[in-house]
């Protein structure tokens, strides 16, 4: 399994737009199964900065893909403000 660093919508962007074109979907055949509509999608796929995160990771979970969140190695200070 491949694993891929996103720093940037714009990245995660191009990776579910190569990943549909993969899988020989396009943009209307992700969204008529898709709880979101086509210019959600669009955007996404264009790196907008705003997407919902509920609607993305639908639409990652759609295309096969998963997000994974590696935690560092290193517990912070003490004293550092929790910013929750």
């Amino acid at each position: 399994m491949e694993q891929i660093d996103i720093k940037t919508p714009a990245e995660l962007g191009q990776l579910m737009k190569r990943r549909r074109k993969e899988l020989g979907l396009t943009q209307k055949s992700v969204v008529d199964v898709a709880p979101f509509g086509p210019t959600f999608y669009s955007d996404l796929e264009n790196g907008k900065t705003t997407a919902q995160l509920g609607k993305t990771l639908e639409a990652i979970r759609m295309l096969g893909l998963r997000v994974a969140i590696t935690l560092p190695d290193t517990t912070p200070p003490a004293n550092s403000k929790d910013q929750s």
